[in-house]
């Protein structure tokens, strides 16, 4: 990290695991994440994003929908339901704007944000009140992690 990044107020520590299948998105969000400080796992597809929950115990999971090898909101689910990733912050981006969908995003107590040109600041958003910020890690300030 540099020592500009080091010193910045703005910057986040932690990982952030994205699943989705649309690579271009994939890359935007990686790259914009990165800016952000945090370390990225991208995956393209629900059964990979179930085992890299397991094994790169991120801060915060971004999941599609509709991606192969399984729906997103099922893999929400399964990651609600074991004790080791229960309280990973959950955003669901997706093209999905039914009711059922929003519902079930709330019922999972996952942060529901449609895909669109204003998806990154809801994202953005999301992901600096859920990772703490490096500046407040001094003394009385520890990460709540």
């Amino acid at each position: 990290m540099q020592a500009s990044q080091e010193s910045s107020p703005e910057t986040l520590e932690g990982t952030i695991l994205i699943a989705d299948d649309d690579r271009w998105l994939n890359t935007v969000l990686e790259a914009r994440c990165s800016k952000l400080g945090l370390t990225v796992v991208a995956v393209e597809d629900a059964l990979t994003a179930l085992s890299s929950a397991d094994f790169a115990n991120p801060d915060l999971v971004i999941l599609d929908v509709e991606m192969p090898g399984g729906n997103g909101l099922a893999a929400c689910e399964m990651i609600r339901t074991a004790p080791e990733t229960a309280n990973i912050p959950v955003v669901i981006l997706t093209g999905r704007t039914d009711a059922d969908t929003i519902q079930r995003c709330r019922n999972l107590n996952a942060h529901y944000v449609q895909k669109g040109t204003d998806a990154w600041p809801q994202i953005e958003l999301i992901i600096r009140k859920e990772i703490p910020s490096d500046c407040y890690a001094g003394p009385g300030f520890p990460h709540a992690r």
